[in-house]
């Protein structure tokens, strides 16, 4: 039974195998067939082996027009805002507080009343001395009386010299008395007047330190400072610059130019502020090689805070009408930077370049490319010089 269980076995794998055979050599134009047609679905475009083919459309990139333009060189740093003036203001003389004109915070004009103090004495002061001096300059006419009395009676011989010469002196005496006395009633008014607290400066004020009934000045109990006034239009910004742009830079100040200076929200693009440059410091920094410089804000809308750091960007030069280039453009190889350029037939070749400057979105070439060159700004990973191309887009460089 097993035997011919192995005989049928072995009979129809015998039969499988002559039908592949006679399938294999009976019909080898249709399996040939179908091998050739797989090959060429996966056979690169392009017959001769040419990039993109002999007459393909090429790769497709996206390109600009370089256009010539003035380009600012702006140098980027970081600053800081400083009020050009900060004062403290305190009480000249002893005295409680009365009255309070003001808040925490308030904007307030170089004039503007503050505080009042306790002036009741010395008013009363400046009274006895107004009567004082009141009563003296009777005393004075009376003494401008006696002497002309005096040269009368002695012109005409009637009087005697001595007469004459001590009411001149009572007069004298009299006038230096008035002079006096209207020097007390001086210091009397400057008195009063330190008893109306004033503000010094235009400016913002902090917070007040102070409450109706405190004692401050001299011998008061209070601190010493009673408000401060900080000056925030016009303010000033700090900042640094490597040494070697300082003769750039002192030229400029020298000549009479003003840089530009533009303040921004720190580590945003956000501008708060545009100034000029006007103070270079004396000395460098030796620790740092750096040399402090400052600009001036007009700041009516008080977007910049005294003590705020700030990104600050410095226009150092305007390079007149060079050729204009976006950053994305320029390429980076062993010979220095470079962009691929279109040519009239829509190929590329790599052009050396020189750039003069860049702000990070725009580049200004010094040499390598004019007016009117076609370069590629997207797709340069996939292409090599000679490479057709196919163009997306093309817009001026203008960055």
């Amino acid at each position: 039974m097993v035997n011919k269980r192995a005989v049928l076995v072995v009979s129809l794998i015998a039969l499988l195998g002559a039908s592949g055979l006679y399938g294999l050599y009976a019909t080898p134009g249709a399996d040939k067939t179908a091998y050739a047609t797989s090959t060429a679905s996966t056979s690169p475009a392009g017959a001769r082996g040419e990039p993109g083919g002999a007459h393909g459309a090429g790769i497709t990139v996206q390109t600009a027009i370089v256009e010539n333009r003035d380009f600012p060189v702006v140098l980027h740093t970081f600053g800081h805002v400083q009020a050009p003036q900060t004062v403290a203001v305190a009480a000249r003389t002893a005295s409680q507080i009365t009255a309070i004109h003001v808040k925490d915070g308030q904007m307030v004009r170089a004039g503007d009343l503050l505080f009042s103090l306790d002036d009741r004495q010395a008013k009363a002061d400046l009274a006895r001395d107004q009567a004082i001096l009141a009563k003296d300059n009777a005393l004075l006419a009376a003494a401008n009386t006696g002497l002309e009395r005096a040269r009368t009676l002695r012109d005409e011989n009637t009087g005697t010299q001595q007469a004459y010469e001590t009411a001149l002196s009572v007069q004298k005496s009299t006038e230096a008395t008035i002079a006096a006395d209207q020097a007390t009633i001086d210091a009397d008014q400057v008195a009063l007047s330190l008893l109306q607290i004033h503000a010094p400066i235009d400016g913002r004020l902090g917070t007040v330190q102070v409450a109706i009934g405190d004692l401050v000045g001299q011998s008061g109990t209070a601190s010493t400072s009673l408000v401060t006034i900080t000056a925030v239009d016009p303010i000033d910004v700090d900042f640094t610059l490597p040494e070697d742009r300082l003769q750039t830079f002192k030229q400029l100040l020298d000549s009479g130019a003003r840089p530009q200076v533009v303040a921004k929200v720190s580590g945003t693009d956000t501008v708060i502020g545009q100034g000029m440059l006007d103070f270079i410091d004396s000395a460098v920094d030796t620790a740092s090689g750096t040399i402090r410089m400052r600009a001036t804000f007009e700041n009516g809308a008080q977007k910049l805070w005294p003590g705020q750091y700030v990104d600050v960007d410095v226009e150092e030069e305007t390079l007149a009408q060079v050729p204009v280039v976006p950053t994305v453009a320029v390429q980076f190889g062993q010979s220095g930077p470079y962009v691929y350029r279109l040519k009239d037939d829509d190929t590329v070749e790599v052009r050396p370049i020189a750039v003069a400057a860049d702000d990070g979105t725009s580049s200004a070439i010094k040499a390598g490319l004019s007016s009117g060159d076609r370069i590629v700004i997207e797709g340069q990973s996939r292409l090599k010089p000679g490479e057709r191309v196919s163009v997306a887009s093309a817009a001026p460089a203008t960055g």
